[in-house]
């Protein structure tokens, strides 16, 4: 049985032995380096599909914050993902993880707050229906 290309509680299924985890994880390194040897470019190419995974999952997340159902949620998606992008010297003068942990702290106050008025009400509009 296999979950995500492994087998489940290192059981091999297949028969293919105990070292079927060992041959997975060396081969993608030797094969780089060979390549490394053929041509010089492979480390360019390597970098370019790495931004280009990044930009991918940037563009993912800003995707599922517009499809946030109220403004303010959008606009906290959006920026904690642009957060993402500061580089590291600017992050060390303004820690993005405090800025979105904050954010995120916020969010969770107006909910309550939110979920607290809605619950008044409705005690008030029961009151008014006795």
């Amino acid at each position: 049985m296999y979950a995500e290309n492994d087998p489940i509680n290192r059981v091999d299924s297949d028969g293919l032995g105990p070292t079927w985890n060992g041959f997975k994880s060396v081969v993608p390194d030797w094969a780089m380096k060979l390549a490394r040897k053929f041509d010089k470019r492979v480390d360019k190419v390597q970098d370019k599909i790495e931004k280009a995974e990044k930009a991918t999952e940037v563009a993912i997340e800003l995707n599922e914050a517009l499809h946030e159902p109220e403004k303010p949620r959008q606009a906290a998606a959006i920026l904690r993902t642009c957060l993402s992008w500061l580089p590291q010297r600017v992050q060390m003068l303004f820690p993005s993880d405090v800025a979105v942990k904050a954010m995120d702290q916020g969010i969770k106050s107006t909910d309550y707050r939110s979920d607290y008025l809605q619950q008044t009400q409705a005690v008030f509009d029961d009151l008014e229906k006795h």
